[in-house]
């Protein structure tokens, strides 16, 4: 996940209807992300959630909803 929507290698975060999601550089790929624990990892600041533009989203390719691997006993 960090190579494709840290804000280093230029992804955003942003926010429609109450969802966030994480877009890639070149903004052709979003992952919804949980919670904002999810903004701080990728390396963005919560207060700095912009709104998203609805086409931009319907256009990028779906790829699932971030979640923490399950951890190893």
């Amino acid at each position: 996940m960090w190579w494709h929507y840290h804000i280093e290698r230029g992804g955003t975060v942003v926010r429609h209807d109450s969802r966030l999601w994480a877009l890639n550089g070149a903004r052709d790929r979003r992952l919804a992300i949980p919670d904002l624990s999810w903004v701080r990892r990728l390396g963005h600041c919560g207060h700095l959630i912009e709104d998203a533009n609805p086409h931009v989203l319907a256009t990028a390719q779906d790829c699932g909803v971030a979640y923490d691997p399950p951890a190893i006993p």
